[in-house]
């Protein structure tokens, strides 16, 4: 496997739509702004955005595969000397150097957060931060997981009707989820907690399905005829 060739990929699906990359971009560190506040203001690691945001931006990522069908660049990429792992991968690493960009700078915000806090950094600090490194790892790592597969074993009509199928379920599935905590975000400070060892299991969980799921696209592309 050539990182060369994962690289040029990227930067192809990045160039065919760079406002949409911006989009995210922009939309991250609005979120991981937030937390700098929110965690100056609880002294815990808290955002009230982030799983709805890390949805929104895999929807906006994903439409890489249409872009690919549309242009023809999919049947293009078919006929040069790339590999399925090579292609395949091209396509799950920017999720995931989203969720890695993400994690890093909202650690880093709500510590520094928390120094502003009057009362300094909460003793729950740490069960909030759990819970919100699965929000981001889970709500940016879903749709991948479920609808990735769907693209290289289906037809793209088929794929599509099976994304949004799932990508409405998980948005309103994910919304319902973040509303139980809005009360306790306004009222109490303090947006949801997990306890560290089942955060870390959460997020295991999380990336072996996501080997899973890589796989499984890595199989089905070496499959398809275009």
């Amino acid at each position: 496997m050539s990182i060369k060739k994962v690289k040029a990929l990227m930067l192809t699906d990045y160039y065919q739509m760079s406002f949409i990359s911006i989009t995210i971009i922009l939309m991250q560190i609005f979120d991981s702004l937030s937390m700098l506040f929110w965690s100056a203001a609880s002294g815990e690691c808290t955002s009230p955005l982030t799983a709805n945001f890390g949805l929104v931006a895999m929807f906006l990522l994903t439409n890489s595969f249409t872009l690919d069908e549309q242009k023809g660049t999919k049947i293009l990429k078919k006929t040069m000397p790339y590999t399925d792992n090579e292609f395949v991968l091209s396509k799950y690493l920017m999720p995931v150097l989203f969720v890695v960009f993400k994690c890093i700078s909202d650690i880093a915000l709500s510590l520094a957060g928390t120094t502003m806090h009057e009362g300094g950094m909460s003793a729950n600090f740490g069960e909030t931060l759990a819970f919100h490194i699965v929000m981001v790892v889970t709500s940016m790592l879903l749709l991948p997981i479920l609808v990735y597969p769907a693209f290289f074993r289906s037809s793209y009509k088929t794929a599509v009707k099976f994304f949004t199928v799932v990508g409405t379920i998980s948005l309103v599935g994910m919304m319902g989820i973040m509303s139980k905590f809005v009360k306790d975000m306004v009222t109490q400070r303090s947006f949801g907690r997990m306890p560290v060892p089942a955060g870390i299991a959460a997020v295991a969980v999380t990336l072996i399905l996501l080997v899973i799921s890589y796989r499984l696209s890595v199989k089905f592309h070496s499959k398809s005829d275009s």
